[in-house]
C-alpha cells in the first residue's frame, strides 16, 4: 500500500543529517517529536543518545497520524525505554513504511531494530540489519507492540537480551 502524506502540517523531505544528537526524551536523528507530520526520503548517519525514553534513529516520538516513509538510519541509537532504529515510540495511527536501519540499537526495555514500541500504529515493508540489545521486551523489528499492524517486515540481525526487567 502507498501511504499519502495528507492534511499534515509539516513535511520533512530529502534531508540527510550526519552527526551526534544527544538529549533526554523524544530524541531522533531527524525529528524529536512528529505530530501530524510527514517525514520522507530522509537519512541519518551518526549517533543518537537519549538518557530517558522514546529515542529513534529518525524520530523519537511519532504520533497523531504521522507518516515516516522511505527513511534510513545508521549508527548507534541508545536510550532507556522505547528505543528503535527508526522510531522510539510510534502511536495514534502513525505509519512507518519502506524504511530500513543499520543502527546498533541499545536500551533497557521495549527495544527494537525498527521501532521500540508500536501502539495503535502500522509498520509496513521495513527491514533492519543492525544489532539490537536490551534487558526486557527486545525484538529484531519491534520491542513491544499493541493494537498495531505489521506487514512485510524482516530482521537480519543479532538480538541480545538478558530477560531481566530492570
Amino acid at each position: 500500500p502507498e501511504f499519502i502524506v495528507s492534511k499534515k502540517t509539516i513535511l520533512v523531505k530529502n534531508l540527510n543529517v550526519t552527526g551526534s544528537i544527544t538529549g533526554k526524551q523524544n530524541i531522533g536523528g531527524i525529528v524529536g517529536t512528529s505530530d501530524y507530520a510527514g517525514i520522507k526520503d530522509c537519512y541519518f548517519n551518526g549517533t543518537v543518545t537519549g538518557t530517558y525514553n522514546s529515542v529513534g534513529g529518525i524520530v523519537g516520538l511519532a504520533t497523531d497520524e504521522s507518516v515516516i516513509i522511505q527513511c534510513h538510519s545508521s549508527g548507534p541509537v541508545t536510550g532507556k525505554q522505547r528505543t528503535g532504529g527508526i522510531a522510539g515510540l510510534t502511536e495514534s495511527n502513525s505509519v512507518i513504511s519502506k524504511c530500513y536501519s543499520d543502527a546498533a540499537v541499545e536500551g533497557t526495555r521495549n527495544v527494537g531494530g525498527i521501532a521500540g514500541t508500536l501502539s495503535g500504529a502500522n509498520l509496513v515493508g521495513c527491514f533492519t540489519r543492525g544489532s539490537v540489545k536490551g534487558d526486557n521486551r527486545v525484538g529484531g523489528i519491534i520491542g513491544y507492540s499493541t493494537v498495531s499492524t505489521v506487514r512485510g517486515a524482516y530482521a537480519i540481525t543479532g538480538v541480545t537480551s538478558d530477560g531481566a526487567d530492570k
